[in-house]
């Protein structure tokens, strides 16, 4: 999801010399989203927050998309913004969460890395920037909305982590060493200190919101505690109350 440290992983990932990252594309981000045409973007299937519930967003190999002349288009719309010479091309568009299966299907040997982050973290991120006006419950529900698509498409895809954002901050170097061996990488140390109380900023701004956020907190907690749980979240912590369960393919030790 927007917000969920895609751009910090894939950095993390790009400090190796075998791989290439997109970069160029322009002011939005280095996403291969915004340059290529055969797909809706996050924005044309309704926006950040509500891109997951667009039947636009959420395709698999059985997509009349699928095809060897979208396979094609991508490679052509991506290409000029990789370098070639790299083994490991890397592309970072958030709402790849839900087109798993569809790239897997044109580029076999795709791997794919999730990144998961606590929605509380995640909405308020995603509202700090300015992206969205809506209460944090409806980013929550957007939230649960993408991951539980998401977790029906898991058990399809061949070379596949899950990670969870507060896991990766709080222990870099070592889940870095893990998603290089995952992607059959030489070991490259991150090389930067990271900011592993990021998430209880948000939570406390999200608690300090006001009469009206206190309305949304109560709506919130009600509504969505129980479903969050299957994340291993709560919204009594900022950080993970449990480790994910072994629905989520992992990183190796």
């Amino acid at each position: 999801m927007p917000r969920s440290g895609t751009t910090f992983l894939t950095a993390a990932i790009a400090r190796s010399p075998e791989v290439s990252e997109l970069e160029g594309i322009g002011p939005v981000a280095d996403e291969g989203q915004y340059v290529q045409r055969v797909y809706a973007t996050q924005n044309e299937a309704g926006g950040i927050a509500r891109f997951a519930y667009s039947p636009d967003i959420h395709l698999t190999e059985s997509s009349p998309l699928a095809t060897a002349a979208s396979r094609d288009a991508l490679w052509k719309a991506w290409s000029p913004y990789w370098n070639l010479d790299a083994p490991v091309l890397l592309e970072k568009t958030p709402s790849n969460l839900l087109k798993m299966r569809f790239l897997q299907e044109l580029f076999p040997d795709s791997h794919f890395i999730v990144i998961v982050r606590h929605p509380i973290a995640q909405a308020m991120a995603v509202k700090g920037r300015g992206w969205a006006n809506a209460p944090v419950s409806k980013l929550v529900d957007h939230w649960l909305a993408a991951h539980d698509l998401m977790m029906e498409d898991l058990s399809s895809i061949h070379r596949l982590a899950v990670l969870r954002y507060e896991d990766l901050v709080r222990n870099a170097d070592v889940m870095l060493d893990q998603i290089q061996r995952f992607l059959g990488l030489e070991p490259v140390n991150l090389g930067q200190e990271t900011d592993s109380a990021i998430n209880d900023r948000y939570f406390q701004q999200w608690q300090s919101g006001g009469v009206r956020a206190g309305w949304d907190r109560t709506r919130t907690l009600r509504k969505y505690e129980a479903r969050l749980a299957r994340y291993g979240y709560s919204f009594s912590s900022p950080l993970p109350v449990a480790p994910l369960s072994g629905e989520f393919p992992g990183l190796p030790d």
